[in-house]
């Protein structure tokens, strides 16, 4: 457990642009993390520090902070001072707020929501992910074409490796209507189609929809890569030994292992589905 810095406000701070209460530093930092995406310039406020001093009582870090408010400091830095006065997590872990409220800082609010949902994604975090995305497209003005179809799209990515096909072709098809430019979203829709409805499903749309059939040769020579890369893999080569074992008649030996593959990738499938 975290040892306490300074002392517990009876008087909480509001973080404004997230509208949180905080009553010590380290809440602050739980909120620099959560939040480094959202946070802009006027995190550091005359306020803040004021809080930090008399409430906190820690006038050293206040006057640290004073500094950098009076040079006109980033949010990132301002995040690293804190953070590391306080010592927390990991050092690796405060590189990582730092370097997400530098590369936001400025940017517009859809943007910034997007930002977390492909940082979510990349990670896994399937359905905290759409749930972003799902933010932005409520919030964004129906005219910019161009986000709502990066946002349409990586929601659609989302659902595909939740296995969801048939609403992953949904979301690349919409994607492509908003911006009929997103040759990614179009080859992705084709991927969805294909592995949600089969194969004659995907061949009837392509001979019903000429101008679709680049996107189809496109889709082909992805395939064929992920077919070489996937039959280089650590799992494929794996998976093939544990057929030679069947094949050898080490039954006991093959479905043992298979059952623990299979818990291995139910943990992995239900951690992606967590909110």
């Amino acid at each position: 457990m975290m040892k306490p810095i300074g002392a517990y406000s009876t008087i909480p701070y509001i973080v404004k642009q997230t509208d949180t209460a905080v009553y010590c530093v380290e809440e602050l930092c739980y909120v620099l993390k959560e939040n480094a995406f959202m946070l802009d310039r006027d995190i550091c406020d005359s306020e803040l520090i004021e809080w930090i001093d008399k409430k906190c009582r820690l006038p050293e870090l206040a006057r640290e902070l004073s500094v950098l408010h009076r040079q006109e400091g980033s949010p990132s830095a301002m995040a690293g001072i804190i953070l590391d006065y306080v010592s927390f997590g990991s050092r690796q872990e405060r590189l990582e707020i730092q370097r997400l409220l530098r590369e936001n800082t400025g940017e517009e609010t859809g943007v910034k929501r997007k930002n977390k949902g492909d940082y979510l994604l990349k990670r896994g975090k399937y359905m905290q992910a759409m749930g972003e995305y799902r933010r932005v497209l409520n919030e964004v003005d129906e005219e910019n074409h161009g986000l709502r179809s990066e946002v349409l799209m990586h929601l659609g990515t989302a659902y595909a490796r939740l296995f969801r096909f048939t609403e992953a072709a949904d979301m690349f098809y919409e994607a492509v209507a908003v911006n009929p430019t997103n040759a990614h979203a179009a080859t992705q829709y084709l991927a969805a189609l294909r592995m949600g409805q089969g194969e004659d499903a995907y061949l009837t749309f392509l001979a019903e929809n000429p101008g679709w059939q680049s996107y189809g040769r496109d889709l082909d020579e992805e395939y064929a890569q992920l077919l070489s890369e996937v039959r280089t893999s650590s799992t494929y080569q794996e998976m093939q030994e544990m057929k030679q074992q069947r094949d050898r008649g080490s039954s006991t030996s093959y479905y043992k292992q298979l059952e623990d593959k299979l818990d291995e990738w139910k943990d992995r499938y239900r951690s992606m589905v967590e909110e």
